[in-house]
């Protein structure tokens, strides 16, 4: 962090590897943060260093994932502040835990991903266009 905030040579821009906002669905993927922690990163980041901005990495349509999961994940993106999103689809990788989980319909998996982003790209635009 203290690099971001003295080392004016670095992009002000981190592209963070989140996948979800729904802590029960990171459990899920094995992920080692909470919605929290995302959270607090980019405030920290941000008084360190105004001005920063965030993009991150999406799955939509992870197995179990229910739509009041899927809205979490919609919120932490205006909450951190995210302008520049990766959105892809969860697709079942035989053998893997997920895959064995109940899994979500192609259909509803598709539909996901332009909220995921439009939410971002809304972030994107000037405050005048917002």
């Amino acid at each position: 962090m203290d690099a971001f905030a003295d080392q004016e040579r670095l992009m002000p821009h981190l592209h963070l590897s989140l996948q979800a906002g729904d802590d029960l669905v990171l459990k899920r993927m094995k992920r080692r943060h909470l919605r929290a922690d995302a959270i607090a990163l980019t405030r920290e980041l941000r008084r360190r260093r105004p001005g920063i901005v965030f993009g991150a990495d999406f799955i939509a349509g992870f197995p179990t994932e229910s739509e009041d999961m899927f809205r979490r994940s919609l919120d932490l993106i205006e909450e951190c502040g995210l302008t520049y999103l990766h959105v892809f689809p969860y697709s079942p990788r035989p053998g893997t835990p997920a895959a064995r989980m109940p899994q979500i319909a192609r259909e509803g998996r598709q539909r996901s991903r332009p909220r995921l982003r439009r939410t971002g790209r809304s972030r994107a635009a000037p405050p005048s266009r917002r």
